[in-house]
């Protein structure tokens, strides 16, 4: 034996075949090269504030692969440009709130006051881009609020007054 060391020396503890560097069929042979190029990371400093904010339309990790970065380098350049979350969900938001402008679907009676011209609502995701301002204002989150509102209470209303607690459909199954 090798004293808990599944019988292998310099193997894992638990794991025989996986002593040495080559797996387990090769218990002395070299480990094994990949097979999958990659290209090389770019450095961070190489990173512009113009290339992050021309992928904020884009999650973090897909941002990530387009620029050729990993996760901690994106974040640190944030950081570095003042950026304090990655802005896909707000810039989805805003582009999401546009729709609903233009589509001309109210956002509830008594939020009248609240309404926005698609212009102000694509004047603010530009300086967003820009990174002159990272967040909404006060009044386009009030306006965002009022439609998820809107839209939430449709969904409750489509889903009919026989439904308890969205039940209604699991209790048609029995």
């Amino acid at each position: 034996g090798g004293g808990g060391m599944g019988g292998f020396p310099g193997g894992n503890p638990g794991l025989p075949g996986l002593s040495g560097g080559g797996g387990a069929f090769f218990p002395g042979a070299p480990p094994r090269e990949r097979v999958a190029k990659r290209r090389p990371l770019r450095s961070a400093s190489e990173i512009t504030q113009e290339e992050l904010s021309a992928c904020f339309h884009l999650p973090s990790e897909a941002a990530c692969r387009k620029l050729g970065i990993g996760l901690t380098v994106l974040k640190r350049q944030c950081r570095k440009f003042g950026i304090k979350r990655w802005p896909f969900r707000k810039m989805k938001s805003l582009d999401r709130l546009i729709t609903n402008v233009q589509a001309g679907i109210s956002p509830g009676d008594q939020n009248r006051m609240l309404v926005k011209s698609v212009e102000e609502l694509e004047e603010q995701k530009r300086r967003m881009e820009e990174c002159q301002v990272l967040d909404l204002d006060e009044s386009t989150k009030r306006l965002q609020q009022a439609y998820s509102k809107a839209n939430h209470k449709a969904r409750r209303m489509a889903q009919g007054p026989d439904s308890v607690g969205g039940l209604s459909g699991l209790l048609a199954l029995g």
